[in-house]
């Protein structure tokens, strides 16, 4: 039985509904890169690891002058042992920094402190949202390392106070 309206038979109807072609699926070889392509990259993101840059893969792109894809080149990269990973951030403390933090504190402990009289104080920043995802392309004996970049939106800080007396006091600001 044809569908009246239009002469197109139940079962094509079917067959397009339930088969969705407005979509077309991806087909064809996959692009590979020469070897001499994949020396460029490898370079190319050891010279940005060597500055500090993020290597992207929009970067690596334009950078190159490649007609490829976003995923041969991570595929490419990914065969030469490069390895995406999100990038700590880590304060390091030079000898000479702790060697001035432990005389400060000896000196301090040296002194006759009336534990009665003082004061604990400290505040903390609580944000809304942060966004600090620095990720990078690293090799096998690349350490990760960083500038720390970071965009803060609005958030809450508390203030607290603990008095000698064990009493708590904070403010909200």
């Amino acid at each position: 039985m044809k569908y009246i309206k239009y002469g197109i038979p139940r079962s094509t109807i079917q067959y397009i509904v339930t088969n969705d072609l407005t979509t077309s699926k991806k087909g064809g070889q996959k692009v590979k890169l020469t070897k001499g392509d994949n020396r460029r990259i490898q370079t190319y993101v050891k010279q940005s690891y060597e500055k500090n840059v993020k290597s992207l893969l929009t970067d690596i792109i334009k950078g190159m002058h490649l007609n490829v894809s976003k995923s041969t080149v991570c595929r490419s990269l990914k065969c030469l042992n490069f390895k995406y990973k999100r990038l700590p951030y880590i304060f390091h403390l030079t000898y000479g920094m702790r060697q001035k933090r432990l005389q400060t504190a000896r000196a301090f402990i040296k002194t006759a402190i009336s534990w009665n009289k003082v004061i604990f104080s400290d505040e903390k920043l609580f944000i809304v949202h942060i966004w600090d995802s620095y990720c990078a392309w690293l090799g096998k004996n690349m350490s990760p390392r960083r500038i720390r970049h970071v965009v803060r939106s609005n958030g809450l800080m508390i203030w607290a106070m603990i008095m000698p007396n064990g009493l708590l006091s904070y403010r909200i600001m």
